[in-house]
């Protein structure tokens, strides 16, 4: 019997800034995505690509089998909150609650790479709702209850 774990599990996951405040610009986004990299890496994951909006964030990356995807954003989110509300100087920084996450398979990998980097133009005729609403859709997501 093998005793060992395998597993490959990529997500796409969005995470949006307290109130829509439109803070995540560069050179504070670069920093937030290096430090969003640096968090997962020490935690057995992978930051594959990210995009940073003024007002959220989308992250693909990858988890090993050692932590479920709702700890590893919870501790990407208080991690880089603390980092963040300290560059903002008093503007204060928080992420509203939650997050949305979606399953990304081998074969979609490489178009959801692309995805993130159509980002900012995506963006230029779509609201995050739209996108969010396009996302559920997309990866057939049903309402609770």
């Amino acid at each position: 019997m093998l005793a060992a774990c395998f597993s490959d599990l990529v997500y796409h996951v969005v995470v949006v800034t307290s109130e829509r405040r439109p803070l995540l610009v560069p050179p504070l986004s670069n920093d937030l995505t290096r430090l969003v990299s640096s968090i997962l890496r020490d935690h057995g994951g992978e930051l594959i690509e990210a995009a940073a909006l003024p007002d959220h964030l989308h992250l693909l990356l990858r988890l090993g089998t050692e932590h479920s995807l709702a700890a590893a954003v919870a501790l990407v989110k208080t991690a880089s909150a603390a980092r963040l509300r300290r560059a903002v100087n008093g503007e204060g920084f928080a992420w509203q609650p939650g997050f949305a996450a979606f399953t990304v398979g081998a074969g979609e990998l490489v178009g959801a790479i692309h995805g993130l980097r159509g980002q900012d133009r995506r963006h230029r005729n779509h609201t995050l709702t739209h996108e969010l609403l396009g996302l559920v859709q997309h990866h057939r997501v049903r309402a609770p209850g």
